[in-house]
């Protein structure tokens, strides 16, 4: 789902039709979706959800969009784990249940506290069977999930939609509502006044007219997560066509619109057939492409990834291109907890840069990447994992869940290589043990690990469980001989020192000449020496802008070490160290941290794997002088 980019849309008021009245009235919508703190139970969790698995539901609604209400009845298929005699569902308290029944027979249940209780006909492990909740009333307003409105302030075109994200789905229909079971299939049925349509998820099957109501079935035959079910019900425009993608895939592509401003909206949406090919391209097909993608406009202002129909409240290219990425990361792969949020919006926002590196010679892309690190780096506090998955204003803080777990993507990207980071993404998305499933953050890390031969765990304990960034002072200054030494220094914005061991991405630029440079910067205070085959006059810190950091400075300085012109790297090292000088060196002694002579050498490459770890001193002479340099073996 993606954010709003500006604060003075946080809070807006649109109309909204009351019933029986002919007056309006506003009511609060939060364009951000989730800027207040749960204060209900939307999740309730019981221990019997795990004791049986959601095969199907037939979700049958009958609404109108002028009136806050929903009547509704919902077919349950389920499969038990063990034996069963009773079953547990979310729906919220605010609504009624007229009945339930399982084979034609009425069932007992309680309802309380967010969660039915149903006494079931007893089923044995392994078994199918199903029942059928009906029930209606006002939705909850706590979640926002459920909501009527108007198409513009003109006209008063009345239109229904929801947004379950995250806790909503059990506000207006009965589901078990959480992250570890998806429905494997799903018809939904809307009834609705013969002057509107109802929209949903997979393929529309048919609309059958009751004289002043009319029914839409939908079918949707991919697993879905309860919270990515949704229905949009107005007198919408349509504006189909057909994707085209380069594998000779031909994607249904349905639009549902307001009345107003149909023009620029159609030239907006018809850049969708681009970003599906960019990502049809750099990770796998799209995945529902069996049934198809599309829009459905609704009253607020940013988008929510409604499977195989996405909710918009605008269209332009970050929107457009965001939800559209979450059918690959958020609906095909869904995250397992709250807790890994970042796996659904990090992704579509770092696919939205993507799209801008891919779109018009990259024109774009330099900004999105600027905008990015100044809005993450204009705090340095919190952490990508949030610390309370209930307050929904860090759970989708715009600056940690969307912009630092993009960069995270982007920083991975820089560590690994292009080519094993898109790899790892396909290897990904084809696990067939994660394929339409639930993932959490292992599963990802484990396969950039894996195909890049590498370990992330100090990695991720930087940057996403940890906080803050680095900046940087870089000193450089180059020799006679045209040798140039790099001195990276690093300190922590939060001054907890901790240090960020990243490769720094640095450029050279001389009067016809450019060189770019990767410097694997493990310690402060490294020093590296290059040869360098042109006079420098400029030293760049991080041109592409692939790093987190602010305020990062670059000087021309003489480095006491060139004073010397003698050069000892690396320092610490773990087996050699090399000695670089102008002058000739007549010997090396080796002294340990007791004083005594351990080595004397005249080799300026010094193998020290077999040293055990500790300070050393090197006493370097030369025909005029000698120089004594400390060293550190680890």
């Amino acid at each position: 789902m993606s954010k709003i980019l500006k604060s003075f849309l946080l809070i807006l008021t649109i109309l909204t039709i009351l019933p029986v009245s002919a007056q309006y009235s506003s009511l609060p919508v939060i364009p951000e979706y989730h800027q207040i703190k749960s204060t209900s139970l939307a999740s309730a969790f019981d221990t019997n959800m795990q004791k049986y698995d959601v095969v199907f539901q037939r979700l049958s609604f009958n609404v109108d969009p002028s009136i806050y209400y929903i009547k509704g009845a919902v077919d349950v298929n389920y499969k038990s784990f063990e034996n069963l005699d009773s079953l547990v569902l979310n729906l919220s308290d605010s609504l009624n249940i007229d009945s339930i029944k399982q084979r034609g027979n009425m069932l007992n249940y309680s309802h309380q506290c967010g969660l039915i209780n149903i006494d079931i006909q007893n089923i044995s492990t392994g078994s199918l069977d199903s029942i059928c909740i009906y029930y209606q009333g006002e939705p909850s307003r706590n979640n926002h999930a459920f909501f009527i409105s108007v198409q513009d302030s003109i006209n008063y075109i009345p239109v229904l939609a929801t947004l379950s994200e995250p806790y909503g789905a059990s506000d207006w229909w009965p589901c078990k509502n959480n992250l570890d079971d998806k429905i494997d299939s799903v018809d939904i049925n809307i009834t609705c006044p013969s002057n509107n349509i109802g929209v949903s998820l997979g393929l529309l099957t048919n609309s059958v007219s009751h004289g002043i109501e009319t029914t839409y079935m939908w079918k949707h035959r991919f697993p879905v997560a309860p919270y990515l079910v949704s229905i949009a019900v107005s007198d919408y425009y349509e504006y189909h066509s057909y994707i085209n993608t380069k594998n000779n895939d031909s994607i249904l592509f349905l639009n549902y619109l307001y009345q107003d401003n149909l023009s620029q909206k159609e030239i907006n949406i018809d850049k969708t057939e681009l970003f599906v090919n960019i990502y049809d391209s750099l990770f796998i097909n799209y995945p529902f492409k069996k049934e198809k993608y599309g829009h459905v406009e609704f009253p607020i202002l940013g988008g929510m990834e409604h499977q195989t129909i996405s909710s918009m409240g605008r269209f332009d290219f970050e929107i457009i291109s965001h939800e559209l990425a979450h059918q690959w990361f958020g609906d095909y792969l869904t995250c397992g907890s709250w807790e890994d949020l970042w796996l659904n919006e990090g992704f579509a926002t770092y696919c939205t840069g993507l799209c801008y590196e891919n779109y018009q010679d990259a024109y774009w892309y330099p900004f999105w990447k600027e905008v990015e690190v100044s809005k993450i780096t204009a705090d340095s506090t919190g952490t990508v994992l949030p610390v309370d998955t209930l307050d929904q204003s860090i759970l989708f803080s715009s600056r940690l869940t969307y912009r630092k777990a993009s960069y995270i993507l982007h920083m991975i990207r820089w560590t690994i290589g292009d080519e094993d980071f898109f790899q790892s993404i396909r290897n990904y998305l084809n696990d067939t043990d994660l394929s339409f499933s639930f993932v959490r953050t292992p599963n990802l890390i484990n396969h950039f690990e894996q195909q890049a031969d590498t370990s992330l765990t100090e990695f991720m304990d930087d940057w996403f469980y940890g906080e803050g960034y680095p900046i940087y002072h870089v000193e450089w200054s180059q020799s006679e001989n045209h040798q140039l030494l790099i001195e990276l220094n690093q300190s922590s914005v939060l001054n907890d020192g901790r240090f960020f061991k990243l490769f720094v991405p640095i450029q050279l630029i001389g009067e016809n000449d450019t060189l770019n440079l990767r410097l694997n910067n493990q310690y402060n205070q490294q020093q590296f020496i290059v040869d360098i085959p042109f006079v420098v006059d400029t030293v760049l810190f991080d041109p592409g802008l692939w790093l987190i950091s602010k305020n990062s400075l670059v000087d021309l300085s003489v480095i006491q070490v060139m004073k010397d012109r003698i050069m000892v790297f690396p320092n610490p090292t773990y087996d050699f160290v090399n000695v670089i000088s102008k002058q000739k060196i007549e010997s090396i002694d080796v002294f340990n941290i007791e004083g005594r002579l351990v080595l004397t050498t005249s080799n300026l490459r010094i193998n020290m794997s077999n040293f055990v770890k500790g300070v050393y001193y090197l006493k370097i002479k030369t025909k005029q002088h000698f120089l004594i340099k400390k060293l550190v073996k680890n």
